[in-house]
């Protein structure tokens, strides 16, 4: 693969593939593989609703994908170079502040989410907040 194609940038350099493989195991997703397309396909299989770990991926994916471009560009215009670790630590407190501010129903998943990524979330029992009472049906899709 070309070392300026995007497949290769986002998931296929040893820097990108270190990001994303600790990123997957964080949103249970191991077996994803390290091919752009591949995980397009795995998200596209997934129910578009508006579960915990479906709006949790989403956060993850396009965050991945931001700080990943924003190290590329400062190494493009000379700029120190991050380490993996220190972008990984950016990526993550970027999931946790998106997740802080969602307000969602009360579940298992919910829960879970909170207690993985070490934040609270807004809990709501009304019928505006971000999640549906159906909110856990994809949790364990594809998996």
């Amino acid at each position: 693969m070309c070392p300026n194609s995007h497949e290769h940038l986002f998931f296929e350099c040893t820097y990108s593939t270190k990001i994303w493989c600790d990123l997957k195991k964080r949103i249970k997703h191991d077996s994803w593989n390290n091919k752009m397309n591949g995980v397009i396909d795995e998200m596209v299989k997934l129910p578009c609703n508006k579960s915990i770990m479906r709006i949790l991926r989403r956060i993850v994916l396009a965050a991945c994908v931001y700080q990943i471009w924003n190290e590329r560009n400062k190494r493009l215009f000379g700029e120190d170079k991050r380490s993996c670790q220190v972008v990984l630590s950016e990526i993550i407190n970027h999931v946790r502040l998106k997740l802080a501010s969602l307000t969602v129903r009360r579940t298992c998943k919910v829960i879970e989410v909170c207690n993985q990524w070490q934040i609270s979330m807004n809990i709501s029992k009304d019928s505006d907040c971000i999640l549906d009472k159906w909110n856990d049906t994809d949790d364990n899709y594809g998996q």
